[in-house]
């Protein structure tokens, strides 16, 4: 497929930084409660639009630490890579995530947050195509990074004071 002038196809690891998220252990009651917002498949299926900050469990400070899963940004793009795969959210707020997600960290100069889950999401037939296992089917890291999306240019707003020449 051509794409549109000033548009290229790029790789998710050449435009975001792909964070892997994960369980505490839930025998350990003080793991969760806690003021991190911590997102699973049933956060984001329930959803309208893109955009989350409230999530059914939290973490504590002690959950996350003796987690592999991390705290991402605000304006982060939560990719479902297991359990609803190809669906995406939008960190609104600070927060981490289960293991059936892989987080992109964006530059907001390269893409939109917004921009992003949707490409996502128009891949999703793509993307479950990819999913591999017997019991529960994920994509494997590997795999989402080869991921090929079109992007298109930024526009740039430029300061009012540069429009008045």
């Amino acid at each position: 497929m051509k794409l549109p002038e000033g548009w290229r196809e790029v790789s998710l690891p050449q435009i975001s930084e792909l964070v892997g998220g994960g369980t505490p252990d839930r025998s350990i009651d003080s793991y969760f409660g806690g003021d991190i917002p911590w997102i699973t498949p049933s956060d984001v299926t329930k959803l309208q639009g893109y955009w989350i900050a409230h999530t059914k469990e939290r973490l504590t400070a002690e959950g996350l630490k003796n987690s592999p899963t991390k705290v991402v940004p605000s304006g982060s793009v939560l990719m479902a890579t297991r359990v609803a795969v190809g669906k995406a959210a939008i960190a609104e707020v600070e927060l981490a995530t289960n293991q059936d997600f892989t987080s992109l960290v964006i530059d907001p100069r390269l893409v939109s947050s917004e921009y992003l889950a949707r490409a996502i999401e128009s891949h999703a037939r793509l993307l479950e195509s990819w999913s591999q296992g017997s019991t529960i089917k994920g994509i494997p890291r590997a795999t989402v990074e080869r991921l090929k999306l079109p992007l298109p240019p930024l526009r740039v707003e430029t300061p009012d004071h540069e429009h008045r020449r």
